[in-house]
């Protein structure tokens, strides 16, 4: 009975995400975070169960409990972020996969997250803010 009630849920919120524009207001679960993360970034490697449940727990950690909050900060940080992947590439792959973006672009613009998720590591991302976008 559980299984199929996630299924459902699941196959709900990847169609909903297909057509969707807006995130406002939708709080973040495991399923809607996944299917975000296939529409954002769909020509990139899809992010394993596993990890979408890991990065849930950091974002909630880090008071992302929207989606919208997370795009917005997401977008805001695009070329801070592709200035960071220009110096810092991922050393097994073309480009980063989606949670790293995410990780790497909440690191740059969010303290909270960058000390939780890269303790020691703080100055590689302050020296990206500069590229924030408004």
């Amino acid at each position: 009975m559980f299984y199929k009630a996630r299924l459902s849920s699941k196959l709900n919120y990847q169609e909903k995400m297909k057509t969707e524009t807006s995130f406002v207001g939708q709080e973040i679960n495991l399923d809607n975070l996944k299917a975000y993360l296939d529409k954002k970034y769909p020509n990139l490697q899809k992010a394993r169960v596993a990890d979408i449940s890991e990065l849930l727990k950091e974002l909630h950690k880090c008071g992302y409990s929207t989606l919208d909050k997370l795009d917005n900060d997401i977008n805001r940080t695009k070329k801070a972020f592709e200035k960071y992947e220009e110096k810092h590439p991922p050393s097994n792959a073309k480009s980063y996969v989606p949670i790293g973006i995410v990780r790497g672009s909440l690191a740059i613009i969010n303290k909270e997250f960058r000390e939780m998720k890269y303790s020691g590591s703080e100055s590689t991302y302050r020296n990206y803010e500069k590229y924030i976008t408004m």
